[in-house]
């Protein structure tokens, strides 16, 4: 028969593997006799001879099944040729055991291959891979034949017939998790491609349980529903918080033998592992403060899919999943949950399986010494052109598509091709302005993985207006891209090297500086630029003809060996100045009509996350507004006429207690725990009210409120927590002055310096009227 490959779960018999056909029907097929494969190598003052001997005493035969024997394998990247070295054989579920088992023995050896995913390894002993799919024969429960009918480098290829239930709770307290009193079905078999996370997924389709009287029958009635609806798949928004809670709840009523799982005889319904913990983890990442909730997986037959704690999930939906799991070989729920950065080492832990490199538990390269001199000159950004602050009419934005991903395979950037000996004779790719080279006799690690990746993307984008599926597939390689380039100079990944990160800095310094010179040879001026990215425009504001755009790709693409795009040609473009120093331009903040009416925006209000919407929308008012300006007097005169009165106009709305609730509400990530708190802003304020309610919050959690008194002396009467607003009486506590406040910041923030006062710390307090007078 045909099917699809959806789970893999190791039993003492074997690996049982799970498959979903075409009909709907799920088939388990038991896989015996394979086994895992981990490495280990003693320490230089022992021999081979003597951990055998040391190994044999620990009867790793006898309680793990173990088989010990030599073989070849390359002891990592920088190593030319294989070495020999220790593999010890085990069955799959004695694999993570056994790593333990001999760690405690505190040996003088390193491991290699530890605690890698299950499906990584079945891949590399059977070919087959997540959702493959493949012509199989199963015999009273076992799985004695298979042939592949796709490749795992396959682009166009068919996603699996899923089963799929969505599941969503109402609770009667939005303060406190409990049982909930009602659990609303959706069958999604068809559409679950379609979920976006920030929607609801019910439909006319769904159907709910209540519950009644008895907390633990509404539970076994919930594992009752699940079961007779028998899903691949269970979608939820919060599940990995809320599934938790409740099978909790049913080991502590006494419940603990059903499960969520297809298999009930794997796992219990709840189990808490050595060293796990019961709250997220909270955490920092590019400056912003995170909260990550621990995930809860299921096993045997069954996933979990949690759309509020998947990154994955918010642009390539269960495609995006799909392709990860494809080509990093991790399991299905990993992939939705998963960082960008464990999963781009997943695909790179898969190539080394192929090519036979051994994967180092932990990253084992130190940085060089280098002279002060060499910092001086690789130790450096992008190239950055700071923009000219105010209106701009004939704008040409070019863009290098994927710049550094694209260079890491081009001139083959990975921390292996750095300076190898190889090419010590001078044979190596010179990197500009800096003393390294990059090998030329054999391609890296790195640019393996990511020219597969890029040649995908490019695949999918090219066909993203055929299939909705298209557009999800090439926004979720996109991050893969996007995140390449920081991790490889990241000091905890596995396969990172500063000094190739250094490297693709100075190329992408290189190349752009040439865009710049070809700019300046067809008589263009460059306005802005940033790392990848290019704003140029004629002296005199003359017209872009229609040569010119396709031009400056192709010639661009020929000087830089890389690709290069038109992002768009602006009717006109707004840089805006720093807050406090309207002289001064920054690269994040700018608006700008394209010719064909669209409008890109960074760095306003209308692009943070705590803008209530109220302030989101007026302001998108002002901008649509300015939009249908064509020249720089119709500009004029809407700032000086059109602006203030939509203003009039939102803050009369205020007055008049006109806003819904859901357009006031305040969201603010918590940059630290409540109770680290000193000063009494409004996250502290919110939160230590919810602290003192019983709410669990913590760094990286979010909180909504509405400001209601702003000024009052009484600090916790300034703002109210979302969970404590009457929804029918809230327009008598609105801070009408705070919320006119902000809608005033951000039309005058919008407005370019030429058309305001100088002085703009001082004319910021003026009427919008006098600002721009």
């Amino acid at each position: 028969m045909e099917a699809f490959l959806l789970d893999l779960y190791p039993t003492e018999n074997g690996v049982i593997s799970y498959w979903t056909t075409r009909d709907g029907k799920t088939v388990q097929g038991l896989v015996s006799g394979l086994r895992a494969k981990l490495y280990l190598r003693p320490h230089s003052n022992i021999n081979t001879e003597l951990l055998i001997r040391k190994l044999e005493s620990l009867s790793l035969n006898g309680e793990f099944d173990c088989i010990v024997r030599l073989t070849q394998k390359f002891l990592s990247l920088y190593h030319p040729y294989k070495s020999t070295i220790l593999e010890l054989q085990v069955p799959f579920d004695k694999y993570n055991y056994i790593y333990k088992y001999i760690i405690n023995e505190k040996l003088p050896i390193t491991f290699y291959n530890t605690e890698l995913a299950i499906p990584q390894l079945f891949y590399v002993e059977t070919g087959l891979f997540p959702y493959c799919k493949a012509e199989i024969t199963i015999k009273e429960g076992k799985l004695v034949h298979y042939e592949l009918q796709d490749s795992i480098n396959d682009i166009n290829y068919e996603l699996p017939p899923i089963r799929a239930l969505g599941l969503a709770f109402e609770y009667e307290s939005t303060l406190h998790l409990s049982t909930p009193f009602r659990a609303t079905f959706t069958p999604m078999d068809q559409n679950i491609n379609t979920i976006n996370k920030k929607e609801s997924f019910t439909t006319q389709e769904s159907f709910t349980l209540d519950r009644q009287n008895s907390e633990s029958m509404f539970i076994q009635m919930l594992i009752q529903v699940i079961d007779e609806y028998d899903p691949d798949v269970i979608v939820t928004s919060g599940g990995d918080r809320e599934l938790k809670f409740i099978a909790k709840r049913a080991t502590q009523l006494g419940l603990g033998g059903l499960s969520f799982n297809r298999d009930k005889k794997v796992f219990p319904f709840y189990r808490t592992a050595k060293g796990s913990k019961e709250r997220g983890n909270s955490f920092i990442s590019y400056g912003g403060h995170f909260y990550k909730e621990t995930s809860f997986h299921l096993y045997a037959g069954r996933h979990h899919f949690d759309m509020r704690n998947s990154f994955t999930w918010s642009d390539g939906g269960f495609a995006g999943i799909v392709e990860l799991a494809r080509l990093s070989c991790m399991t299905p729920q990993s992939c939705c949950r998963g960082s960008i950065g464990t999963l781009l080492t997943g695909m790179q832990i898969l190539e080394a399986l192929q090519t036979d490199i051994l994967i180092p538990g932990k990253k084992a390269g130190v940085e060089n010494f280098r002279t002060g001199t060499s910092l001086l000159n690789a130790d450096r950004g992008g190239f950055i052109v700071s923009p000219r602050v105010g209106l701009h009419f004939n704008v040409l934005e070019v863009d290098f598509l994927s710049m550094f991903p694209t260079i890491m395979v081009n001139f083959n950037v990975s921390p292996e091709a750095m300076n190898c000996y190889c090419c010590a004779d001078g044979s190596g790719l010179p990197v500009p302005n800096t003393e390294y080279y990059t090998c030329t006799k054999k391609k890296g690690l790195i640019p393996k993985v990511l020219e597969q990746i890029l040649k995908r993307r490019i695949y999918y984008k090219q066909r993203k207006n055929e299939d909705p599926k298209y557009d999800q597939l090439q926004k979720t390689l996109k991050w893969i891209l996007v995140t390449s380039f920081g991790y490889l100079g990241y000091r905890n990944a596995r396969w990172g090297r500063i000094d190739a990160h250094e490297t693709i800095n100075a190329y992408a310094r290189e190349k752009i500086l040439n865009i710049v010179d070809l700019a300046e040879e067809n008589n263009l001026e460059c306005i802005a630029g940033i790392v990848d990215s290019l704003w140029m425009k004629f002296q005199a504001e003359s017209p872009i003809d229609d040569f010119l755009p396709a031009f400056m790709t192709m010639k661009g693409a020929e000087i830089t060996n890389l690709p290069i795009s038109v992002e768009g040609v602006y009717k006109w473009i707004v840089f805006l100045p720093r807050l406090d120093e309207p002289e001064v331009g920054v690269l994040n903040r700018y608006y700008g009509v394209y010719q064909d009416g669209s409008m890109k925006i960074r760095g306003i209000e209308i692009r943070k996350r705590d803008t209530p919407l109220f302030i989101k929308e007026a302001q998108q008012n002002a901008l649509d507004n300015l939009a249908e300006a064509d020249t720089r007097s119709d500009f004029k005169f809407k700032i000086k006429y059109s602006l203030p009165r939509l203003y009039d106009k939102w803050k009369q709305k205020l007055i008049d207690q006109e806003v819904p609730l859901d357009q006031l509400i305040v969201t603010k990530t918590l940059s630290k725990n409540p109770q680290d708190y000193r000063a009494n802003n409004h996250s502290a304020l919110v939160s230590k009210q919810l602290v003192k309610a019983g709410v669990h919050l913590q760094s990286g959690m979010k909180v909504q409120y509405l400001v209601t008194d702003h000024t009052n002396a009484k600090a916790h009467e300034r703002v109210r927590p979302l969970q404590k607003i009457d929804p029918n009486g809230y327009q008598d506590e609105i801070d009408i002055e705070w919320y006119a406040k902000k809608l005033d910041e951000a039309y005058k923030n919008i407005i370019p310096p030429e058309y305001y006062t100088r002085n703009q710390t001082k004319s910021k307090n003026k009427s919008l009227v006098s600002f721009v007078s």
